[in-house]
């Protein structure tokens, strides 16, 4: 997600003592506000919790008339809640039900139940749209007040999120560093290799076996928080990514934002941290990326190739039979044909598990990649195409001809 830093303009903004915003027959009241104290003015620092209707602002409590509550694994709160403490105005068209935040030189258009967004004029896009409960808006509060320029900092044990808004540095403070080669599991599913180069607050990379054919990332840490975009620079098949780092800084955990369910994430330092390389800023788009995360497993070396794949294999894809695939592996690599249409294979084994890409020679976007494991009799297969989303089931059995 990219990160916004105002220039501080002092909070000396008088917030109204009651907004009402009237659209669809619903009322939905900006509460009072205090007038921004001498303190508030060097910054604000406002702790919500997930469940509850206290929150503090500058230490001292307040209620709130609606708790933030977690929806598809983003922390929703309360449009009068996130925006007044802050110090910033809200305006409201009832037309196209267009919600604006204003806070010193940043802006953000929201729309009631659409994901789409502007921020300072460019256009974004949210997993979540926000939406109206029990008379309140509810605003997505990580994108919110990260692209207002706040420092955002979630701390999963407790649900409680700590947002500071003018309290210092240009730039969001960053206590934790995420360079390095990371192992992932999604949803319990372990075999995902994440590569990061962090360079201050700026964190970029891929997922995937290597740069060319991985999916990039690009993101910002605030914290020990990463928040960032894979295939940032193709608003049409990009998808978020959010993960805090232990204490110990060896590992992770958060959500990616690619399905309606987010996944669950966690990602394991491997210990290798990759040299810094400018093609990780400047390998351009994929032309035609699989529109789903990339699974793939460690690097090659980093275990012992155990399976055979060579052989004849009788196929199906998403249980509709008659393919077939011809393999020839030599150590950890394979190579073979697909079906009578010119399709080639061209893969590597680690362990049981075979992970590579369906292609054509003459067109260069015609990679699909799969991931299948051997069963342990040798003779039959099982795994994903990622051709679609969702991705097609693929199996195999082994041709005794």
């Amino acid at each position: 997600m990219k990160m916004i830093r105002p220039a501080r303009a002092g909070l000396a903004l008088s917030i109204t003592v009651m907004m009402l915003l009237v659209f669809s027959g619903v009322l939905i009241p900006i509460a009072e506000a205090e007038e921004p104290t001498s303190s508030q003015t060097s910054g604000v620092t406002v702790v919500f919790q997930v469940g509850s209707t206290t929150m503090l602002v500058n230490g001292v409590s307040q209620t709130i008339d609606a708790p933030p509550e977690i929806v598809n694994g983003r922390t929703f709160v309360p449009l009068s809640a996130l925006v007044a403490p802050l110090g910033g105005q809200v305006n409201y068209n009832p037309a196209n039900q267009q919600v604006t935040i204003q806070l010193g030189t940043s802006s953000i258009d929201l729309w009631i139940g659409n994901t789409s967004a502007r921020v300072n004029a460019q256009t974004m896009t949210l997993d979540v749209a926000p939406y109206i409960s029990n008379g309140r808006t509810m605003l997505p509060l990580g994108f919110v007040t990260q692209n207002l320029g706040c420092q955002v900092e979630w701390n999963g044990a407790t649900q409680q999120v700590t947002i500071r808004y003018g309290t210092g540095s240009a730039t969001p403070s960053v206590s934790v560093n995420y360079s390095g080669v990371w192992e992932m599991t999604k949803n319990g599913e372990a075999g995902h290799r994440l590569v990061l180069n962090q360079n201050g607050n700026v964190v970029t990379g891929y997922q995937g076996k290597d740069i060319d054919s991985g999916h990039d990332f690009r993101g910002t840490v605030s914290g020990n928080t990463l928040d960032g975009w894979f295939l940032p620079d193709q608003p049409e098949h990009k998808w978020q990514f959010t993960v805090t780092m232990s204490a110990g800084g060896q590992s992770f955990d958060g959500f990616e934002y690619y399905s309606d369910s987010p996944y669950n994430l966690h990602g394991q330092k491997a210990g290798a941290t990759p040299p810094a390389n400018s093609a990780i800023d400047t390998k351009p788009p994929v032309e035609k990326p699989s529109n789903i995360p990339d699974d793939v497993k460690p690097n090659p070396g980093a275990s012992e190739t155990t399976a055979n794949f060579s052989g004849t294999w009788n196929c199906a894809e998403n249980g509709e039979s008659g393919y077939t695939m011809i393999l020839t592996q030599s150590g950890n690599q394979v190579t073979g044909s697909w079906g009578n249409d010119g399709w080639l294979v061209n893969g590597t084994v680690t362990g049981n598990v075979l992970n590579g890409e369906f292609y054509k020679a003459d067109d260069p976007n015609s990679n699909t990649d799969f991931t299948v494991t051997m069963a342990a009799n040798g003779q039959s297969f099982d795994g994903l195409e990622y051709y679609s989303n969702p991705p097609w089931t693929l199996s195999g059995t082994k041709s005794s001809t």
